[in-house]
């Protein structure tokens, strides 16, 4: 009887050890399982290394991109959403501010990676640079004195006019392709604001600029200026140009890109838009 009751201890704490031991071998394959995931991590993590851009943008062009004249650091829309894709894709920005009319120059010329100053992918510039998907959109139109809303009503009553614009841009383009239809004179400016403030001045009978912009300078409060009665003459789309063939390009577009796409999702892109713009300016009609 003895030996049975030693048989059945045994057996007992066999059966005590077993789970233990297999606990214990469970721990280990799950630590191992754990090390293999922190290790993929590791990996992906380095290969994803930072990327360094020098990116052009605008130092007068007020909601969209200017130097803050208290810190007189660079302000606006698109520096708060380049700074945001920056750092959730690892990305070492540099703001550049520079003269617009050159800005292309310097991209073309490699002193600039890309551009952050609502740039228009049109059918010529798509020859020479990829572009990231679009992050806002412009509407474009002519801005005249407060009070004078309806001197602009249709293009016809551009005839006759002095208009101001931005030089260098798209924006001159479409104003000297309607010369064709009514004769005005064109007015550039290598700034908005000044633009704007000759406009309040009396110095030209309008301006052809975003209609945040116009709006944006009348708020100041220094600038007694609206949109005219005519309907925009251009939305844009607006996204970031790239020089074609270069790998760094490729991936930081990528990663743009990506980034673009979680803001839109989770409400970021519209919550800049309502800081800046007080309207949507990112929802994007098919």
């Amino acid at each position: 009887m003895k030996r049975k009751s030693v048989l059945i201890s045994g057996i007992l704490i066999l059966a005590l050890l077993l789970p233990a031991c297999s606990s214990k071998e469970e721990v280990s394959e799950e630590k191992n399982i754990q090390d293999t995931k922190d290790t993929k991590s590791e990996i992906e993590g380095s290969a994803a290394e930072t990327i360094t851009l020098k990116i052009g943008t605008h130092g007068s062009f007020s909601p969209y991109a200017f130097i803050d004249e208290n810190s007189d650091e660079p302000q606006g829309y698109e520096i708060d959403v380049m700074n945001e894709i920056a750092e959730r894709k690892n990305l070492d920005v540099t703001l550049e501010v520079a003269e617009w009319n050159g800005v292309f120059g310097m991209l073309d010329a490699g002193q600039l990676d890309t551009i952050a100053c609502v740039v228009s992918p049109t059918e010529e510039r798509k020859e020479k640079y990829d572009f990231s998907d679009p992050y806002i959109k412009m509407d474009i139109g002519i801005g005249v004195q407060k009070g004078q809303a309806s001197s602009i009503a249709k293009l016809e009553d551009l005839a006759g006019k002095k208009i101001g614009v931005n030089a260098g841009g798209q924006a001159m383009k479409k104003l000297e392709s309607l010369q064709d239809t009514v004769q005005f004179e064109i007015v550039a400016y290598d700034s908005p604001t000044s633009m704007e403030y000759d406009l309040a001045l009396g110095r030209l009978d309008g301006i052809y600029e975003s209609i945040v912009a116009i709006l944006q300078a009348a708020d100041r409060g220094d600038c007694d200026i609206e949109p005219a009665d005519m309907e925009p003459l251009v939305t844009s789309l607006c996204a970031y140009p790239f020089v074609k063939d270069n790998e760094q390009n490729k991936e930081a577009m990528d990663r743009i890109n990506e980034a673009l796409a979680e803001m839109r999702e989770d409400g970021t892109l519209m919550e800049l838009s309502m800081k800046w713009f007080n309207i949507d300016q990112i929802t994007i009609d098919e």
